[in-house]
This record gives C-alpha cells, sequence and structure tokens, in this order.
C-alpha cells in the first residue's frame, strides 16, 4: 500500500488553492474544485495541483484509518484534468498516467469511486479532441473578420458610452453634495437651491443608468469572444479595458480607484503589437515568442485582478439577498488567494469573519473565528502601502489621507475584537 504520491511542487496558483482547500471536509474540498474550474477554466495548472492535494490527502485519511470516503468529481472536470496531465506531461513525478494509477492501485478502498471509469476516462483524454469552449453565441471556431468588426463596433460604442459617463459625474456628485449641505437649511433660496439640484440628480443619474446599461448589455458579447479566442492578443487587449470600463460604469456613488480609472480611461487599442525585439532586446535573447508571452502575462495579471473586482461586486449583491455569510467568506478567501494585493478584500474578510463569530455559539469555533478577523486585520495593514503603489498615488499628503483612512477601517474591526478576547 502506497503511503504517499512521489514529490511534486505546486504552482504559486496552485499553492493558493491548496491554502483555499486545506481547512475544508473532502465534500467541501470536491465542491470547491468544481467551483473553482468553472470561474477559472485557463488555470489548468492550479486544477491539477488541486487535483493531486486532495488525492494526497485521501491517501493519508487512508493509510491512518480516519476515513473511507472516494473521489467523485464530475467526469467533464476529470476530463479537464487528464487531458492536461497528458498536454502537460504532468503526472505529479510518474511517467505516464498509467504509473499513476497503479501507484493508487493498492489504497482499499479504492480511492475513486468508480476505479474501471476512471482508466477509461484516462485513456480517452489522452486520444479525444480537447473539448473547447461552446459560445453563448455561436461564434465561428477561428476568430474571423467579421468577428473583429463586431468587436471594433462595440468597443467605438463603448468608448462614446463611457465619456458620456465621465461628463455626468461631476454633475451627480456635485448634486450630492449641495443637497447634503442644504438638507437642514429652510430658507427660501435654499429650498429653490434644493429642487434645482434634485431636478439636476435625477436627469444626471437618468443619462448614467442609460450609458453604464449599455456598457453592461454589450460585455456578455465580449467576455464569450474573450472564452472562445484565448490565443488572441487583440482580444485581451478589449477584454481588459471593457471590463476596466464596466467596473468604473458601475460606481457613481464613491470615487473610483485610480488603478481602475488608469485601465478604462481612453480609447481600446486595437492595434496588436509587432513584438519585434530591439538590438538590445535580441542581446539579452529576448524573441518575438518571449516578448509576447511577457506582454500576454501582464495583461493577465491586469485581467485576474480586475476579474476579482468584478467578482466581489456580484458576491456582495448576494450578500444582500441574503446569502449566508459562510458562503460569502469561503469566495472571498478564494478572492484574497488570486488578488492578494487588494487590501479592501482584507478589510471585508476581517469584517465577515468578525460578524460571523458573533453568530456562532461553540467557543473554540468562535474564537477561532476572531482569530481569523484579527488574521487578516494584520494582513491589510502590511498591504497598505503596496495597495497604494498599485494606484500610484505619489504625493505623499495624498498617500499619508488614504493610509489614515485604512487604518481606521482596520482599527473599527480590530479594537472590538481584541477586547473580547
Amino acid at each position: 500500500m502506497p503511503t504517499h504520491l512521489k514529490a511534486y511542487t505546486p504552482s504559486q496558483k496552485g499553492k493558493e488553492l491548496i491554502a483555499i482547500l486545506f481547512p475544508m471536509n473532502h465534500t467541501d474540498r470536491e465542491k470547491s474544485m468544481v467551483k473553482y474550474w468553472k470561474q477559472y477554466p485557463r488555470e489548468t495548472n492550479a486544477i491539477l495541483d488541486g487535483f493531486h492535494f486532495i488525492i494526497l490527502e485521501l491517501i493519508d485519511e487512508r493509510n491512518s484509518g480516519e476515513t473511507e470516503e472516494t473521489f467523485n468529481l464530475p467526469d467533464e472536470l476529470l476530463n479537464v484534468i487528464f487531458r492536461n496531465m497528458w498536454e502537460k506531461k504532468n503526472y505529479f513525478s510518474y511517467l505516464d498516467g498509467k504509473d499513476f494509477l497503479n501507484a493508487l492501485n493498492g489504497l482499499k478502498p479504492p480511492i475513486f469511486k468508480n476505479p474501471e471509469k476512471i482508466v477509461e476516462l484516462l485513456e480517452n483524454a489522452v486520444t479525444q479532441k480537447k473539448p473547447g469552449y461552446v459560445s453563448k453565441f455561436n461564434l465561428p471556431d477561428q476568430f474571423d473578420e467579421t468577428i473583429s468588426q463586431k468587436v471594433i463596433e462595440i468597443c467605438r460604442k463603448a468608448e462614446t458610452w463611457y465619456d458620456n459617463i465621465l461628463k455626468t459625474l461631476p454633475s451627480i456628485q456635485n448634486s450630492q453634495k449641495l443637497m447634503a449641505r442644504l438638507q437642514n437649511d429652510k430658507s427660501q433660496i435654499a429650498m429653490m437651491d434644493m429642487k434645482l439640484a434634485t431636478e439636476t440628480l435625477t436627469e444626471s443619474r437618468k443619462n448614467y443608468t442609460l450609458n453604464a446599461g449599455e456598457i453592461a448589455q454589450n460585455w456578455p458579447y465580449i467576455h464569450d469572444v474573450f472564452r472562445k479566442y484565448q490565443d488572441e492578443v487583440l482580444v485581451y487587449q478589449v477584454y481588459l479595458k471593457y471590463l476596466a470600463k464596466l467596473l468604473a460604469s458601475r460606481e457613481a456613488r464613491y470615487p473610483v480607484e485610480n488603478y481602475l480609472l488608469h485601465l478604462a480611461n481612453g480609447p481600446f487599442n486595437l492595434e496588436v503589437p509587432s513584438f519585434e525585439p530591439t538590438d538590445m532586446e535580441l542581446q539579452h535573447n529576448k524573441t518575438k515568442v518571449t516578448l509576447r508571452l511577457v506582454y500576454l502575462k501582464q495583461l493577465n495579471l491586469d485581467i485576474s485582478r480586475l476579474e476579482c473586482r468584478y467578482r466581489k461586486r456580484k458576491l456582495m449583491v448576494k450578500l444582500k439577498e441574503k446569502m449566508p455569510k459562510s458562503e460569502v467568506i469561503k469566495e472571498l478567501l478564494e478572492i484574497a488567494h488570486i488578488d492578494p494585493q487588494d487590501i479592501k478584500t482584507h478589510i471585508l474578510l476581517a469584517r465577515m469573519f468578525g460578524e460571523y463569530s458573533l453568530l456562532i455559539q461553540n467557543h473554540q469555533k468562535r474564537t477561532s473565528m476572531r482569530e481569523q478577523a484579527l488574521k487578516y486585520c494584520n494582513l491589510a495593514f502590511t498591504k497598505i502601502d503596496e495597495y497604494l503603489d498599485l494606484q500610484n498615488i505619489q504625493i505623499m499628503k495624498e498617500r499619508d489621507l488614504l493610509r489614515a483612512g485604512f487604518v481606521k477601517s482596520i482599527s473599527t474591526i480590530r479594537i472590538p475584537l481584541i477586547r473580547k478576547k
């Protein structure tokens, strides 16, 4: 009976996924794996690492006699895992998939719910054509001129919609400030000003909502194009800019963060770089291929950050609709691991853990939740300057002002937790 698989080092994204899976029971790990795969289908290395981690945990539990739970992921996900094992020649330090499965044969009961089916899935994954993304808009397999022109047309319109939003924002914000200042003033002039501000705000909000709605209405198509054509640099550029404009257009009440504005403002980049290396780059062994990879890596980093912000906005809507706090926390933990620089996620996690602890009767679990809340308070403290750097805020006075605001927000959560210890 094997006691462990061969030595294997997970990827960085895999380590982040494993950190999410680690405290869960087996059932929740499988659910989280499925959820992660649906949310991030391109993170195939991380998915493989999560699969390997769960296998290791089941082996350890089998050898210690703690459980007889079996591995029971959906066939579609297992197909993705085995296909990527074959494509990347990643069999967790074994020579091939057969050796990998043979390493598990000594476990009783079998680690997979249906061992014969697993062997068949592995064999089919190697021989079958890799399944492509199924487009919701019936997009063709190849990115062609028709799709390109439609994307460019949407981008041109989105630029106009977004510019209209930027022109409308000052009117909304000024009207709100004026109404707040005149709220307790009952003079005749104040009442006239209040009426004018109210009318201006109503009209401005109507214009803002109309343009923001146009951006949101065309978002599914841009998202579908991005999912379908993963090898097109132009699609990456468009997707990033459109997602930034979408996020920036959803916030009228509070200032949009500088990082997001920097990505959202301005026209779409509809020209693909040539990636021709300069003489200096050639001397450093840089080629068109390596320059393209570096460029895409930065685009992917920004896309990942924006997708986390988009996901967090949707999550806050679910929270208002009474989604259980435990489920919200699980999703926020995933977001925090994917985008560790966004201290607003850490602050939100600290608050959620603190609030959740008040609902728990068990003293030990309640203490654990408070410790988690304090952990994310401390983590947020350490990330303040990193976050301000991401916003490209250079003026010390402005940095100090924003830092003080973050410290106040964190302390408001942290101090009551310390006093309750």
